[in-house]
């Protein structure tokens, strides 16, 4: 170190009324290293462009399922084809959902028919909602399934 350096911190120790150890915990402050995420400049512009990437995904993945389900709704051998295709797939919750919300909304069954099958929507609610993060990291797969359902479904 100079000795001009060394010089100018001594008047400002002294004019501050400052000890050494005072002193050493300054520096030790100045020079210490942060800690945790570095701030990136970007980082409202990476979150906004990742949250609009992920609902159009969602909108992708809800109008291919309503899209399907338009053409199985009345075919049973169609309908069971399909269920039987996706049993392995987490787009089946998902598919049973909309298929029981349209047959709800139609009214054309008897009211304790239809609390059978708000039951079954309740409870299909409570295994896996589409949005927790496990869902969302295979959204990309599950567009891509209705996809290829929905050329073959059209190719008919």
């Amino acid at each position: 170190m100079s000795g001009e350096f060394l010089w100018e911190l001594e008047k400002l120790r002294c004019r501050f009324g400052v000890d050494a150890d005072e002193l050493r915990l300054a520096t030790r402050e100045l020079t210490r290293k942060p800690r945790g995420l570095k701030e990136q400049i970007h980082t409202g512009e990476i979150t906004r462009a990742r949250k609009q990437k992920r609902a159009s995904r969602e909108l992708e993945y809800w109008k291919n399922l309503e899209e399907l389900v338009d053409l199985v709704e009345d075919d049973a051998l169609k309908g069971e084809e399909i269920v039987d295709r996706l049993v392995d797939h987490a787009v089946l919750p998902d598919f049973a959902d909309c298929l029981l919300r349209r047959v709800i909304t139609r009214n054309n069954i008897s009211d304790s028919d239809i609390d059978h099958v708000k039951r079954g929507r309740f409870h299909l609610g409570r295994m896996e909602d589409p949005d927790t993060p496990r869902r969302r990291k295979l959204l990309a797969s599950q567009i891509s399934v209705l996809e290829t359902l929905l050329r073959e479904l059209r190719g008919r």
